[in-house]
C-alpha cells in the first residue's frame, strides 16, 4: 500500500509533538507580521499544534555566517513570541530572507532550510491578511 507523501510527513510531525514532554508544549505563541511603520502589525496566536511544528522546525538549524539583515521601511519578516523558558529559545526570534535570528548571550544568525517564513506567509494569507502578503 503506497502512502502520500503529505501524509507521512504529517504522522512525523505527530509523532514527535507526541513525543515532547508535556511541560515543553508551547501555548499562545504569537507571530507578528512585521510590515508597517506608525501603526500596529496583524498578529496572531498559535494553536497548540501550530506551534509543535513550528518548535520542530526551529530546532537543528545550521548557522549563517553573514549578518542578519535588517528591514526597512515595509516588510521586515516576522517576528516570533511567546517560548516558554524550558524550550531554551529566546523570548523573541525574528524571521526574515530566509534568516532566523535569535538573541541568546549575543544575536545568532540560522539558515531558515524548514522554509519557516514561507509557511508564516501562508498563514498570515489563511488568516486574512492575504493582501498585505500579495503586496510584498
Amino acid at each position: 500500500m503506497k502512502i502520500s507523501r503529505n501524509l507521512a510527513i504529517g504522522f512525523v510531525v505527530l509523532c514527535l509533538s507526541c513525543s515532547l514532554d508535556t511541560k515543553q508544549k508551547p501555548t499562545g505563541m504569537k507571530v507578528e507580521l512585521d510590515a508597517f511603520s506608525g501603526r500596529p502589525n496583524p498578529t496572531w496566536i498559535l494553536s497548540s499544534s501550530e506551534s509543535t511544528e513550528l518548535l520542530i522546525l526551529l530546532r537543528s538549524l545550521p548557522k549563517k555566517d553573514e549578518p542578519f539583515e535588517e528591514g526597512g521601511l515595509g516588510y521586515r519578516g516576522f517576528v516570533l513570541s511567546g517560548f516558554e523558558e524550558t524550550e531554551n529559545l529566546p523570548s523573541q526570534i525574528r524571521v526574515y530572507r530566509k534568516t532566523i535570528r535569535m538573541q541568546f548571550d549575543r544575536p545568532e544568525s540560522f539558515q531558515d532550510i524548514h522554509g519557516v517564513e514561507r509557511r508564516l506567509l501562508f498563514q498570515a494569507s489563511q488568516r486574512g491578511y492575504g493582501s498585505i502578503v500579495d503586496s510584498l
